[in-house]
């Protein structure tokens, strides 16, 4: 629950308060809330309500539609043994399916209306109830509901006044459809909602001209009508950082003092952790032939192994083996002659 009011909150401020009260509530389950704060935190202008609302999204909060089409595909396929010719055939007759719905669909809306969308008091409608979906009218009606705030009546002869349109109105961003600002002047000045008020997206029929010509001159521009900002990871602010709680920052604090406190112990410098295994090993072949330099003499590679340290054509220890007496090394001679 306390996860639905971060996500859903309206504003900013309301975000950051329910995420405080998530941290307070779950402070003992320091893994998950870590987790949501470096997975999910950062990209929140992708999911959170307070900043999709200033998007246009036609009131769709979903990820993907393809999630929904991968569930439906799976009806129309026998097992999950079909080959790819049957897949295909799956995909289409899906696509007639939904095609054949929506339309229905659309002439239901043209013929049922609403009672509530016909007859007395739903005269600032004018036309649209022929003209757009069901969906559409909802929206409208649930803004003219809050513009009806405004009007005098004699349940309330002298209403607050409404007040103008500002940044925190995002209706006619996100849903294409009038506030309940827009209604509130319709209904001062008796004038009625046209289809020019309504994003076409909500129109039930795409207005078709007589002229074949002016299709030719003005074509369909393709618009991208929807889709969630595409927004890089943003930094957080410090009032969201879950942080620990007042004891462990005291000991923390503590600490630092007495090691601070404590004088410099001997052994491996603290610049020295930082060395990686090949900068060890480079700087004892330094050293080693640094040392065999100044003394002044090579040993060639002799037989064995000519890979890792041995390709240098040096000897990385001194040889053990004895060293041969004047007998035999005579005797070597004589056998050679």
């Amino acid at each position: 629950m306390l996860w639905r009011l971060v996500v859903f909150a309206e504003t900013e401020e309301d975000h950051e308060k329910a995420w405080e009260c998530l941290c307070t509530q779950f402070g003992d389950q320091r893994a998950i809330l870590t987790y949501l704060y470096g997975t999910y935190m950062p990209v929140r202008a992708q999911w959170a309500r307070c900043f999709i609302r200033k998007y246009r999204n036609f009131g769709i909060r979903v990820t993907s539609g393809t999630e929904a089409s991968n569930n439906n595909i799976k009806s129309y396929l026998l097992n999950g043994m079909s080959h790819l010719y049957r897949l295909v055939e799956a995909i289409q007759g899906m696509l007639e399916d939904q095609e054949r719905e929506f339309r229905q669909a659309c002439a239901q809306d043209e013929v049922l209306t609403a009672r509530e969308h016909v007859g007395r008091g739903s005269e600032y409608l004018g036309e649209l109830p022929k003209m757009v979906s069901q969906k559409a009218l909802s929206l409208i009606t649930r803004e003219h509901r809050k513009a009806l705030k405004g009007i005098p009546s004699p349940a309330n002869p002298w209403p607050d006044a409404i007040r103008s349109c500002d940044d925190d109105c995002t209706v006619s961003i996100e849903l294409g459809v009038p506030c309940y600002h827009t209604i509130y002047r319709k209904l001062i000045t008796a004038t009625p909602l046209t289809k020019w008020d309504i994003h076409p997206r909500w129109h039930l029929r795409e207005p078709v001209s007589e002229d074949v010509h002016r299709r030719i001159l003005d074509p369909k521009i393709a618009t991208n009508l929807r889709g969630r900002p595409k927004n890089n990871p943003q930094p957080l602010p410090a009032s969201m950082v879950v942080g620990a709680s007042s004891q462990t920052r005291s000991r923390q604090g503590l600490d630092s003092q007495s090691q601070s406190s404590q004088p410099e112990r001997r052994g491996r410098s603290p610049g020295s952790r930082n060395k990686t295994t090949l900068a060890h090993f480079a700087g004892k072949a330094s050293q080693s032939q640094s040392s065999l330099s100044s003394q002044g003499r090579t040993l060639p590679l002799g037989s064995g192994k000519t890979t890792g340290m041995r390709a240098s054509g040096r000897r990385t220890q001194p040889s053990v083996r004895r060293q041969r007496s004047q007998w035999e090394l005579s005797s070597d001679g004589e056998t050679t002659l």
